[in-house]
């Protein structure tokens, strides 16, 4: 059987195989299997735009590079082409009549609704310096793209959903692809747990909770001094002076992480903005039982008291109790470990690719 001859439109970070966490380099060799691709990778930003988008001096949501690259990337294709685009940033449009998807875990419409309807949550995203001007103005390039576009293949049931209701987008043209997890699963071990370890992962250590995660690990340790709080993922150390028992690690690789899921006992990451939520998939995955937030993909992730919890609030003290009980729950910790095969079909870049090769074969 002839294979579907898709177009993967990327643009490549320094390292390929860390363009958006992993994201864009896994998916790329899964859909191999399935599908003929033909990488086309765009330009990348010039070196004085990152300089100014790392000191917020200017982010205009990639509206100039969007223009630039549109018309020089439409360029090279033929319009008679029956090949699909495939590609994470709304670059092509169906102009040239070729079938365009667009991978996502959010989007721009997604960021107008939180400036409009939750302007606390906005400020936690990151995009809190970005101008309603911007925002707007990228909307209207968006919202062009999904009136034209053949399909929008999402991460999370969340994100469908909000495109569906919020967007009033066909729901037919909207397909819940998934995840994959980015860690080595032949590296688990359940052998070196000692029931009194809590592991958080997280660059934005404030946007994930991490200082609520902190707070309560504060409270736990006055009852039950022998429990240990484990950070990873910010660059520097955002707990100045921190109690005993707390162990920071900085950025980890791959194999580093792989090593703490495995140290620790449960994960807990109570993030106000979450797009998707990778990390969540490998603790699991790792038999790790998990605290998040009931928001967003993690409250598809979690199954509430039985593979973990969901907050609702703010409260450390709160936060502190659901700790200790998962540190002591042997029932949960038992019902991830038996998931263990789920989590690792469910949440793997094949099984992502093979989702959506199938929707590019059907809309042939």
């Amino acid at each position: 059987m002839k294979k579907t001859k898709i177009h993967f439109i990327v643009k490549w970070d320094r390292i390929k195989e860390k363009t958006w966490s992993g994201t864009c380099y896994s998916l790329f060799l899964a859909l191999n299997k399935y599908v003929e691709v033909i990488e086309i990778p765009l330009p990348n930003i010039s070196i004085l735009q990152k300089v100014f988008q790392k000191i917020r001096i200017v982010n205009d949501l990639g509206i100039n590079y969007i223009s630039k690259s549109k018309n020089k990337i439409e360029k090279s294709f033929n319009k008679n082409s029956n090949h699909k685009i495939f590609q994470f940033t709304d670059i092509i449009h169906n102009s040239n009549n070729i079938d365009t998807y667009v991978y996502q875990d959010m989007s721009v419409s997604y960021l107008k609704y939180m400036y409009y309807n939750k302007p606390l949550i906005f400020n936690y995203s990151g995009f809190g310096k970005i101008s309603e001007r911007t925002i707007e103005k990228r909307y209207l390039m968006e919202k062009e793209y999904f009136s034209k576009c053949s399909g929008i293949f999402t991460m999370g049931q969340w994100y469908k959903k909000f495109l569906i209701e919020k967007c009033n987008i066909d729901p037919a043209k909207v397909h819940h692809v998934g995840g994959g997890i980015n860690l080595n699963v032949d590296k688990i071990d359940y052998t070196d747990k000692k029931g009194n370890k809590i592991l958080f992962v997280g660059r934005d250590f404030k946007r994930k909770g991490g200082e609520l995660v902190y707070k309560a690990f504060t409270i736990l340790k006055e009852k039950y001094p022998n429990y240990e709080l484990h950070v990873a993922g910010p660059i520097d150390n955002p707990i100045r002076s921190s109690i005993q028992g707390y162990f920071f690690y900085g950025d980890c690789d791959k194999d580093k992480l792989s090593c703490l899921f495995n140290k620790c006992d449960i994960f807990c990451m109570p993030s106000y903005y979450e797009a998707y939520g990778l990390v969540f998939i490998e603790a699991l995955t790792y038999g790790l039982p998990c605290i998040g937030r009931n928001v967003y993909e993690m409250s598809y992730f979690i199954d509430n008291e039985k593979t973990g919890f969901l907050i609702e609030n703010d409260d450390p003290y709160i936060l502190a109790e659901k700790m200790f009980e998962l540190l002591n729950n042997k029932q949960i910790t038992q019902n991830v470990r038996r998931n263990k095969d789920f989590y690792i079909n469910e949440y793997s870049w094949d099984t992502v690719a093979s989702r959506i090769s199938k929707v590019l074969e059907k809309n042939v």
